[in-house]
């Protein structure tokens, strides 16, 4: 069955003032909240986020931190 709720993820990296104030702690906070309330679903895209060396990506990048070491047992 797919998720019932999905957490949009654009407004860490692109788009809108928060995205220039978010640390990526608080990024990782707030997917820890999300995960722990019972959301599967986390909807985000290659294009969100600034273009840099690493190319786009950058909104896939910070939820690789996010989710890095979290129990998802």
């Amino acid at each position: 069955m797919p998720a019932q709720q999905g957490f949009g993820c654009m407004g860490f990296s692109a788009f809108y003032e928060s995205a220039r104030r978010t640390t990526p702690d608080q990024a990782r906070s707030v997917v820890h909240h999300v995960i722990h309330s019972g959301v599967e679903l986390l909807n985000s895209a290659t294009f969100y986020g600034e273009l840099n060396e690493n190319g786009f990506g950058a909104n896939l990048r910070l939820l690789k931190h996010c989710l890095q070491g979290l129990d998802r047992s």
